[in-house]
């Protein structure tokens, strides 16, 4: 009769040995993922089948931690094998099976972590440091964060555009030296001048002209913040501008004061229908380390960027609300004509002499076809028609007031609107637009500075 000798056992492997060669597998798995994380692979799934060199380095980093983790899991998976270090698994049916359920799951978001890099999401923090800062006011929709900023630019070790107590440049004193002639600069994202780097925008670069016309004396400030329209020019003239003693003030609008012409009417004011900034862009930045560490998944990052994709918002802001429309409120550009004669008012009550500067644009009623791909009508809600016509009734606005209040005018639009050779998109403009655009208003401001100068007083 048969039987069993001592110590023998029928029992099947146990669920700790099963378990641990699925570490080993999913270890060699991993080190075989290295041919489907090859660059010359990858690069098929990035913009225009070309990696450039972060993307390169992202993937050089991932396939680093891809043998880390490959090496690791076998490693572990042997040395649970050989010590028996799982064999608290054996006969636990429900612990095998969660466990077996986190290893597989931890895999799998491991192998999708890998591929996502191919097509790299910036992190929080490369995005913050990429953006300028803003922060709440209750004088305008924002401003620029009173912090020192050097905005990077994309390209390693290039600074974008420094920012100093809220004003593009390298900063100014707040009191006005004797013998300065201070010129600040007032708009939106035109002024700033998105697309310069440096200080290469044209308001600065109106600054270098006139002093190699001789007047040595000027100081340029580039008040431009991104989205701000006259209402917020308004809201800073009062607030600070004129703290600064300026001598001339600027204030070039359009395209921002366009996206609430027809949201504003008797019913729906600016004041129920503009809604500020409600907390600063940076607040959390730097991150803390926790954050810093979870921002190195590319899986968190995705999960984290879910709620902006489906927010009303965009690059300039609040993105209006309702129907396209082929028309131009009159209450809009009544109240955009108000504002600019409100604007005139007020440099004048604290002794500043105003300038109006017509915006240029590229939108134009003949070349609709040309330019159709480079617009965002999404942010005016107005047919390319209506959005001509909007900007006409700017100009126009610009024009009449100036001859009402006797004060400067500067023309842009006239000479540069339309052509395709200076613009990005609907009116920022290229790097050539910006020496056009700097040459024209040193030009003006050469001949105001020139009848200041022959006015004053002899030996001043």
């Amino acid at each position: 009769m048969g039987g069993m000798t001592p110590g023998e056992s029928t029992s099947p492997p146990g669920h700790g040995r099963t378990l641990s060669a699925l570490l080993i597998l999913f270890g060699f798995f991993c080190l075989a993922a290295l041919i489907f994380t090859s660059p010359l692979l990858l690069e098929h799934f990035a913009d225009d089948k070309v990696l450039d060199a972060h993307g390169l380095e992202v993937i050089r980093r991932a396939r680093i931690e891809i043998v880390a983790l490959g090496v690791g899991l076998i490693l572990f998976g042997s040395a649970c094998r050989r010590w028996g270090l799982l064999r608290f698994l054996d006969g636990r049916d429900w612990a095998a099976k969660w466990f077996l359920l986190l290893l597989t799951g931890g895999f799998l978001l491991g192998v999708s972590e890998v591929f996502f890099q191919a097509r790299p999401i910036a992190s929080r923090e490369e995005q913050l440091s990429h953006s300028l800062a803003y922060d709440v006011s209750a004088f305008s929709i924002n401003r620029l964060a009173d912090f020192d900023q050097d905005v990077s630019d994309s390209a390693p070790g290039v600074v974008r555009a420094y920012v100093r107590n809220g004003y593009r440049g390298r900063g100014f004193p707040a009191a006005k030296p004797p013998g300065e002639i201070r010129i600040v600069i007032l708009g939106g994202s035109f002024v700033f001048d998105t697309s310069a780097r440096e200080e290469d925008d044209w308001p600065h670069r109106v600054e270098t002209l006139l002093r190699e016309e001789g007047f040595n004396g000027v100081r340029i400030i580039n008040g431009g913040v991104p989205g701000h329209s006259s209402f917020d020019s308004i809201g800073r003239l009062v607030s600070e501008v004129h703290f600064y003693n300026p001598d001339i003030v600027l204030l070039c609008n359009a395209w921002n004061d366009i996206k609430y012409m027809n949201q504003i009417s008797p019913e729906q004011t600016p004041l129920r229908y503009i809604r500020p900034m409600s907390r600063p862009t940076h607040e959390h930045y730097p991150p803390s380390p926790v954050l810093r560490l979870l921002d190195r998944v590319h899986l968190f990052r995705i999960l984290a960027a879910l709620p902006g994709m489906f927010a009303h918002y965009g690059d300039e802001g609040r993105l209006p609300e309702g129907e396209y429309s082929d028309s131009v409120s009159q209450a809009g550009i009544d109240q955009y004509t108000l504002n600019l004669r409100t604007f005139v008012d007020i440099c004048r009550n604290f002794g500043a002499e105003p300038v109006l500067v017509t915006q240029p644009h590229l939108p134009t009623p003949e070349n609709r076809a040309e330019v159709v791909d480079r617009i965002r009508y999404d942010w005016v809600l107005l047919s390319h028609e209506a959005l001509c016509r909007a900007f006409q009734a700017c100009e126009d606005a610009d024009r009449a007031v100036a001859e009402e209040k006797g004060c400067r005018l500067i023309e842009l639009s006239n000479p540069l609107s339309g052509r395709l050779d200076l613009f990005t998109d609907h009116v920022h403009v290229n790097g050539k637009g910006s020496r056009e655009v700097a040459s024209l208003v040193a030009r003006a401001l050469a001949d105001d500075l020139a009848g200041r100068r022959e006015s004053a007083p002899h030996g001043e």
